[in-house]
């Protein structure tokens, strides 16, 4: 119903902090879902190799980590045409010591939102001058988050416009 693939523990609520087992996606497609591809309540879970597109519904993640996920990892994906091409983190949970690498964004809304703590964003590359209004979205006013991340971004094309921003400190 809500996406396209999904990994995490069987919690009823983002206090598991400690999943039984890893999850590994690699060389997933996902299109047309409100999320693409999503880690929750994991720890030391990957998604590698992978591609979402035309996730445009709400929330419009492609591809997201959120909540209890502790050392998950994000390499060499591609979203495209996503409201947010990748996440990390989430309202009521954390994402802790978490990375992504090596990841592109194409004519996504926002290339990245971020609300994770002690998380790496290394090789972030954003396209997209016709669509892309946000490289980077920081959400700092949620629990646990903001604090000690590094974001290495690379701006290859975003709109000139007022509300166009290559990072964006949100709500805090």
């Amino acid at each position: 119903r809500m996406m396209s693939m999904a990994g995490g523990c069987a919690c009823s609520s983002c206090t598991c902090y400690n999943p039984p087992i890893n999850f590994h996606f690699r060389k997933c497609y996902s299109a047309n879902a409100p999320v693409g591809i999503f880690l929750c309540n994991s720890w030391y879970s990957s998604i590698e190799d992978s591609v979402a597109e035309n996730i445009t519904g709400s929330p419009g993640y492609g591809i997201e980590i959120k909540s209890a996920a502790l050392g998950n990892w994000i390499t060499d994906s591609v979203a495209r045409n996503c409201k947010s091409g990748f996440a990390h983190g989430s309202m009521d949970g954390f994402v802790d010591r978490s990375w992504a690498r090596n990841i592109t964004a194409v004519d996504c809304k926002t290339a990245v939102v971020t609300s994770g703590s002690n998380c790496l964003w290394e090789g972030v590359h954003v396209h997209g001058a016709s669509t892309t209004s946000t490289a980077v979205d920081c959400m700092v006013n949620r629990v646990g988050s903001g604090r000690n991340n590094t974001v290495e971004l690379f701006v290859h094309s975003i709109v000139n416009s007022a509300q166009g921003s290559h990072v964006k400190l949100h709500q805090g």
